[in-house]
Order: C-alpha cells, then sequence, then structure tokens
C-alpha cells in the first residue's frame, strides 16, 4: 500500500513538473475552456450573455502564477447590443488555492476595455 501511493505521489510530482515546465515555454491554448468560462461569466439573470473566442494558460515569472488569458470577450445585452468588449483579460491564479484543489483569482487584467453606457431620461446610467 505504501508503495503505491509512493510511485502515485510520484507521478502526479512529475505531472505537476511538466506542466509548469511546458507553461514556462510559453502559452498553452485551452479551447476547451472557452465554453466554461463564456459560461461562468454569463449574467443570465439580467439577460446578458458573453461570449469569448480563446483562452490559453499562461506562466506569468514575475508572479510565480499561472494566468487564465482570455481573448475577444464580449458582454452582449438582452437586446443584442454589445456592452463590453475586453480584447484581452488575464486572470491570475492564486498558486496556494491551487495546492488546496480551489481555482481562486489572486489578479484581474483587463487590456482595452471599451464599456457601453447609457443614462435614461431619468438620469440612471446603465450598462
Amino acid at each position: 500500500m505504501l508503495k503505491v501511493a509512493a510511485v502515485v505521489f510520484a507521478t502526479v510530482a512529475i505531472a505537476v513538473a511538466a506542466f509548469i515546465w511546458r507553461l514556462s515555454q510559453g502559452p498553452v491554448s485551452v479551447p476547451f475552456l472557452t465554453p466554461y468560462l463564456a459560461a461562468a461569466l454569463t449574467l443570465s439573470e439580467r439577460g446578458a450573455s458573453v461570449t469569448v473566442s480563446d483562452t490559453s494558460l499562461v506562466w506569468n515569472s514575475a508572479d510565480s502564477r499561472v494566468e487564465i488569458h482570455i481573448f475577444d470577450l464580449n458582454l452582449i445585452g438582452r437586446d443584442g447590443q454589445t456592452l463590453i468588449v475586453v480584447p484581452e483579460a488575464a486572470v491570475g491564479l492564486s498558486t496556494r488555492a491551487l495546492l488546496f484543489g480551489e481555482i481562486a483569482p489572486a489578479s484581474i487584467q483587463a487590456r482595452g476595455l471599451v464599456l457601453r453606457v447609457s443614462r435614461d431620461k431619468a438620469g440612471v446610467l446603465d450598462l
């Protein structure tokens, strides 16, 4: 039983090391994450939806953390108009949380953010 545990631990350690090495070589495209991210970001209770064109994983050596890069994120309102356009966003993941099997953002960056804001006759601002 102890040998099995040691083999499993060694296998996991090698897999994690190989994954970190691969990320250190450059971004890793993960298109299978794209629909899950879009669904997680969708504001269905407000009638808004989110589209994302691509996602990738990147090793941020400055912060020593894994980042999820999201490309061409669009928030679309219930009337079909685009409300927010984000050409590129990066979500830095907490290394400590990852060690415990959790996904928790440590940082969020948006590059090239474009917002559409409207004001009604009563003066209320809305996205």
